[in-house]
């Protein structure tokens, strides 16, 4: 009988190696650190420790799925090869690939980007997945240079953006947006637009396709002369916003829905929000099917936008009519004589609610008899109401009696 043959050796090496693949420890999410930088030397060498930071766009474009890029507080700009030279703010944009967190240092001063993209490109993009929080950015354009559109931050598809205040200051000839939603989130933030020239818009949705845009606790408020608040537009998609605590203020509009084309939707749900007082109606251009559900109708029997002297949207002045008055005196139309200038006093004045019950007449009261005058001026009876304690007093003692006669 022959011996039985040994197991095979590989086949056991082979179950180890897969359970050592099994079990070995994923790779952890690494922590960039980024100072602001005034000089390139040094500030280009991984892993980008606490010790030895980074300049802020090389760890961007070195951060993968996972990474965390940590700001300290100062202003950023583009770092220079000697001291001699003077920073000047960003001129291309500056990206939050998908998984990768940009922030600041919770409780410290925001670090603050400065951007100046000379392009139809926005200073910060958000890409879809990516988070920025507890960031500052100041954006604008060259000036002269005629850029259609520039954004401070564009926020894609399940981006978010929370705890950042980004503002886009106005330049001739361009139009600028401080927070441009391509979808996403914004929550606990400013966008704010500024400058006297070319538009500002504070934050606007301005995606392609069915999309929604959420907005929460944002103060959107654009000084501008040409710029909106809060504003949701498409062409031929259908876009949704629901803004939740927002104050948006701006002096072409404080909320703003419109749609370019027919076949376009734009709904914006504002809820809990605050926009300026209602101004009187300006002339727009044509839209298509927008709805603008951003303000609870008034309790008026007419949806008619009040006047901008009667206070808040949000809670509209209204006087109580006051009951009205019935006529105590027909008409001078009907026939009868004109009634008097003087106001009767006693008119009735019951509300048509709650009328007044009828009095009952008026009881007149009976004077008194006047008795009979007494038969006997010596004597005073109870009976003929001379004594002034009135009828049936008891008669007093001293009245009894009779006069004495003089003997």
């Amino acid at each position: 009988m022959s011996p039985r043959r040994p197991k095979s050796t590989a086949a056991v090496v082979l179950s180890a190696g897969i359970l050592g693949a099994v079990l070995a420890p994923a790779a952890s999410a690494a922590t960039l650190h980024v100072s602001p930088y005034k000089l390139l030397k040094g500030s280009t060498v991984l892993p980008c420790t606490s010790d030895r930071p980074c300049n802020l766009a090389f760890a961007l474009a070195n951060a993968g799925a996972g990474d965390d890029v940590a700001m300290r507080p100062g202003n950023y700009r583009p770092p220079v090869l000697n001291v001699l030279q003077t920073q000047a703010p960003y001129a291309e944009s500056l990206v939050v690939k998908a998984g990768v967190v940009l922030h600041g240092e919770p409780g410290a001063a925001l670090p603050v980007i400065h951007s100046r993209v000379p392009v139809i490109a926005p200073a910060v993009r958000v890409s879809a997945g990516g988070v920025m929080r507890d960031v500052a950015i100041e954006a604008t354009a060259p000036a002269g240079a005629n850029v259609n559109y520039g954004y401070g931050a564009t926020i894609e598809q399940n981006a978010l953006v929370e705890r950042s205040r980004i503002r886009w200051t106005g330049v001739a000839g361009t139009v600028g947006i401080a927070c441009a939603m391509v979808g996403g989130t914004v929550r606990n933030s400013e966008c704010l637009g500024t400058g006297a020239a070319g538009y500002a818009h504070a934050l606007t949705g301005t995606g392609t396709g069915t999309v929604t845009y959420t907005v929460r606790n944002v103060t959107a408020v654009t000084t501008n002369p040409l710029g909106n608040g809060l504003r949701v537009g498409t062409s031929t998609f259908v876009a949704t916003m629901i803004a939740s605590n927002v104050i948006a203020r701006g002096p072409a509009g404080d909320l703003s829905v419109r749609v370019g084309l027919s076949g376009g939707v734009a709904t914006m749900f504002a809820d809990h929000s605050r926009p300026s007082p209602p101004r009187a109606e300006r002339p727009s251009s044509s839209r298509g099917p927008a709805t603008r559900p951003d303000r609870p109708p008034p309790r008026r029997s007419s949806p008619t936008r009040l006047p901008a002297t009667t206070g808040s949207s949000r809670h509209p002045r209204r006087s109580t009519p006051a009951s009205p008055i019935p006529p105590t005196v027909p008409s001078h139309s009907e026939g009868a004589p004109a009634p008097s200038a003087r106001r009767p006093t006693s008119a009735p004045t019951s509300s048509p609610r709650h009328p007044r019950p009828a009095l009952p007449p008026p009881v007149r009261a009976t004077p008194p008899a006047v008795p009979a005058p007494c038969p006997e001026p010596l004597r005073c009876s109870p009976v003929c109401g001379s004594d002034p304690r009135g009828p049936g007093a008891p008669v007093p003692r001293s009245a009894s009696r009779s006069p004495s006669r003089p003997r």
